[in-house]
């Protein structure tokens, strides 16, 4: 292993966990960044690439403890020292195992992106690219539950009530843009942006939910207003999509090309299947691409009536704690 600390300290308690958690899944030989400023540290360390330039921290509605980058130039793990701070040993241990699964996965050429060939435009590429991601989260999420840890923060009952409310109000925002509004190709962006947040949150969930044969997320520890949005934006898509992925191992077992573009295609249905019950249709034709809203305005009255009702909620247990 590589550590770096930026304008930080780590305790060697922390540094022993970086160093259990690489080897436990098979990643010792990663480059480690711990630094005060995740976002910038990424941004300065890739400055060579420019889709690095705008890289955020910010992911619905929380940040980012860490980032893996598997650059062409070699793999990076960034790591947020006030949020490791916070955490346990056994937590940081976790994380550390986790990001080391995306350099395994980089190191096996068995990552789910780059795979442009699959498909003719590139938004669809952006779909499949989107479902790619969430089966890498979910192959370390499997391997991870199957070593015995515990469920990551992602896959956590309070983590997924609160993803979930903020994607039904980012779609919201994305849908009241007036820019959007006016230009399909900024709607598509920011709908898919918010969409692709989300399919990685379900694919980290269904991980540790396929390793011990559930087959069912604990919807009913959901709140009421978690319990309703799963049931509009999930509900028997869930089923499929543990369907598809119970045939794909953990990160510690090798896939081959074809293995990989099948689950890919397979979850390429899925995601477009999904998206329409979401609210949106991707139509490839021979006249070029079109994203069109495919839901009803009562239906989205209804998830902005929602949406008002669990914030005013979320705002008062606030106030109260």
């Amino acid at each position: 292993m590589s550590l770096e600390t930026r304008d930080c300290t780590l305790s060697k308690a922390q540094t022993d966990a970086i160093e259990r958690g690489l080897a436990r899944i098979g990643a010792e030989e990663s480059l480690v960044i711990v630094t005060n400023d995740l976002q910038t540290s990424v941004r300065d360390h890739f400055s060579h690439d420019a889709r690095y330039a705008s890289y955020s921290t910010s992911r619905g509605g929380g940040q980012v403890a860490a980032k893996t980058v598997t650059h062409s130039s070699g793999p990076a793990i960034f790591i947020d020292h006030e949020l490791f701070n916070l955490a346990t040993i056994d937590a940081n241990e976790r994380l550390l195992a986790h990001e080391g699964g995306h350099v395994v996965a980089a190191r096996k050429g068995e990552e789910f992106v780059s795979r442009h060939h699959m498909v003719g435009s590139q938004e669809e590429y952006d779909l499949l690219a989107s479902v790619g991601i969430a089966i890498e989260e979910f192959r370390i999420e499997r391997e991870l539950a199957d070593m015995g840890y515990e469920e990551g923060p992602m896959g956590h009952i309070d983590s997924m009530g609160w993803m979930l409310h903020t994607t039904s109000v980012d779609l919201l925002t994305a849908l009241l843009d007036p820019e959007a509004g006016a230009d399909p190709a900024v709607l598509r962006e920011k709908v898919t942006s918010v969409l692709a947040d989300f399919v990685k949150v379900l694919g980290y969930a269904a991980g540790a939910v396929v390793a011990k044969l559930a087959g069912q997320f604990p919807v009913d520890r959901l709140d009421k207003h978690g319990v309703d949005n799963w049931d509009d934006y999930v509900g028997d898509h869930w089923a499929a999509l543990v369907n598809i992925l119970s045939d794909i191992p953990g990160i510690g077992t090798p896939m081959t090309d074809v293995e990989i573009e099948g689950a890919l295609a397979r979850s390429l249905d899925w995601y477009v299947q999904w998206m329409g019950r979401v609210g949106f249709t991707l139509n490839v034709g021979v006249d070029g691409v079109s994203f069109l809203r495919s839901s009803t305005d009562d239906l989205w009255t209804a998830r902005l009536q929602r949406a008002a009702a669990e914030n005013a909620l979320r705002e008062v247990q606030e106030d109260v704690s």
